[in-house]
């Protein structure tokens, strides 16, 4: 192993986060950059959904959220907030 592999190595390791490689091939140079930038889409769109909050989809949240309806009822003060309550309850 090389000296700067050694190190790269160990500065990878002091991050507390996950890295990732991911490579990229292709037969020409504009697949390939088309490729890069469908990745770099990828990439930036997780980003953004991870620090805007967004949650899986596919009923997951009303699944968790469906317990605590009720809970969540009773502190709106609003009438059509609370019918609408009452149906996301019966669905």
């Amino acid at each position: 192993m090389l000296p700067f592999q050694e190190s790269s190595r160990r500065e990878l390791r002091s991050y507390p986060v996950v890295w990732a490689v991911i490579k990229v091939g292709a037969h020409t140079e504009t697949e390939l950059e088309d490729r890069k930038l469908g990745i770099e889409d990828a990439k930036n769109v997780t980003f953004a959904a991870m620090d805007e909050g967004i949650v899986p989809g596919g009923g997951a949240t009303y699944i968790h959220l469906l317990e605590q309806v009720s809970s969540i009822k009773n502190s709106m003060e609003d009438e059509n907030e609370k019918i609408g309550a009452d149906i996301v309850a019966k669905k």
